[in-house]
Parts: structure tokens; C-alpha cells; sequence
């Protein structure tokens, strides 16, 4: 979801780049110029800009408001996070701890 808002925000601002003459755009300094984009972006890009926003506060939100510290993205796809052991660790003996997801139904293999 993300990456499509993401990469729509990216064609918004092109399409204002492409509305700017090489002189308006080389003429101002890079907090104006950032300005000027957003005006003359189409005016879908503040809908992009917001739900950007919304859904990336809504996974932090998430994610800090359930036990299991699942994001939005978590649900979806039905991964749960599992903090232990790395099962393959390159160096024998090796503890560190690492983050791992897997699905809630896979099969869960001690070492």
C-alpha cells in the first residue's frame, strides 16, 4: 500500500516538474522550489499525501497498541513475530537475538 501511494506521490511531482520552466525551476532555492512543486502538483497529490500519513501512523499505532506487536501489515498478509534464537547463525554458538516472521500455521522446528 505504501509503495503504491508512494510511487503516485512520485508521478504527482513529476507532472509538476514538467508544469515548471527550466527558469522558474533553477531560479528558486530548494525549500521554494519544494513549494512551488506542491502547487502546481495535480490536485490529487494532497489526497496521496494524506492517506501516506494515515497509513503509516495507523501501523505504528498498531503496532504499539496490541500485545503481539503486529502491524497492519502483519494482519494482512497473517505473520506474527517471533523473538528468540536466529536458526541459522552463521558463527557456532551464536545468541544473539533476532526478529523473525513466520505465518501463524507453519510448522515451528526446534534446533
Amino acid at each position: 500500500m505504501l509503495l503504491v501511494l508512494g510511487e503516485l506521490a512520485a508521478i504527482a511531482l513529476v507532472v509538476a516538474v514538467l508544469r515548471m520552466t527550466d527558469e522558474e525551476y533553477f531560479a528558486l532555492g530548494y525549500l521554494a522550489r519544494t513549494e512551488r512543486m506542491v502547487e502546481v502538483a495535480p490536485r490529487w497529490y494532497q489526497a496521496v499525501t494524506i492517506l501516506m500519513q494515515v497509513w503509516i501512523w495507523s501501523e505504528f499505532l498498531t503496532m504499539m497498541f496490541n500485545k503481539k506487536r503486529r502491524a497492519i501489515h502483519d494482519f494482512i498478509a497473517g505473520t506474527v513475530v517471533l523473538k528468540g534464537r536466529r536458526p541459522n547463525s552463521a558463527v557456532e554458538g551464536d545468541a544473539s537475538d533476532s526478529v523473525v516472521r513466520a505465518s501463524p500455521g507453519a510448522p515451528h522446528r526446534e534446533r
